[in-house]
């Protein structure tokens, strides 16, 4: 269905969606997920160790000085989260178990009491991709590109996408102030909560073309996209669009077992150190 030219251009472009959405995370899924990255692309471990003899020093000098109990596990939590950030990298990120929850229930689909909408980081700031369609989000009037400023008056511009999420849902039938910000305006929008379930992956035949629209990298993603795919060759389909806009992200290995569907023997990764290409797969 994809050959030739079409076949390296989609390998190119996939590329860059999996550059995009690698992310270190803690708790239930984050031994089982690199594991499987690892073995997949021969991601190296390192051995190597820093000296945190300071980190120590300032735990120590706060026990001593500070008028409150300490949350230890909090404290923990948030030094592995500041080693992660001070690297720099935007599609960096470090989640705690409870976010890591969270970031389940998007891949899986089923979100519970939420608005309906893929929420990730536009100019440093929690921002709206877009709103699910028939969704709350839709329905009160909330559009793709509003960065959300403040979730229930508390401000939320420098929060990571994670805490967002973990902010907006909540029981069915709830209500969730928002506060975005768009074209230099802000406004307050008011969405009650419902159960939000998520197609990773929706389909659309229009005459010879086959349309395969992917919201997520999650986890029924590589069988939705192969079912599709089958239907396409049963009615005919001579050419696939993949649709990957505005897609958040998720795992590399949904996006390595959606690559596979087309690509025979294709390069679909190229592991670079610096500007030294040490791996293609």
């Amino acid at each position: 269905m994809v050959t030739g030219e079409k076949r390296q251009q989609l390998s190119w472009f996939l590329t860059l969606v999996i550059v995009a959405i690698v992310s270190f995370v803690a708790g239930a899924r984050s031994d089982a997920l690199f594991a499987n990255v690892a073995s997949v692309f021969g991601v190296r471990t390192s051995n190597k160790t820093i000296d945190l003899s300071s980190v120590q020093k300032t735990y120590q000098e706060l026990v001593a000085n500070y008028d409150g109990k300490l949350d230890t596990q909090k404290l923990i939590y948030g030094a592995n989260r500041g080693l992660v950030e001070a690297a720099g990298d935007p599609h960096t990120a470090y989640m705690d178990p409870d976010e890591t929850k969270e970031f389940d229930k998007s891949l899986s689909g089923q979100i519970g009491g939420g608005i309906g909408a893929e929420i990730g980081l536009r100019n440093n700031k929690p921002t709206i991709i877009k709103p699910l369609e028939n969704s709350p989000a839709q329905k009160a009037g909330i559009k793709a590109g509003e960065a959300i400023v403040k979730v229930n008056d508390e401000a939320s511009s420098d929060w990571s996408v994670e805490k967002v999420v973990s902010k907006i849902r909540g029981e069915v039938g709830t209500s969730v102030k928002l506060t975005l910000l768009s074209g230099g305006q802000t406004r307050e929008v008011s969405v009650v909560r419902q159960n939000i379930v998520s197609p990773a992956v929706e389909s659309e035949i229009d005459g010879e073309i086959g349309i395969l629209k992917v919201n997520r990298f999650g986890d029924d993603t590589v069988s939705l996209s192969r079912k599709y795919a089958s239907e396409f060759v049963e009615k005919g389909v001579k050419k696939v669009i993949l649709d990957l806009r505005n897609n958040p992200g998720g795992t590399v290995g949904a996006a390595q077992g959606l690559l596979g569907i087309w690509l025979d023997n294709q390069i679909a990764m190229t592991e670079r150190r610096g500007s030294e290409i040490v791996k293609t797969l």
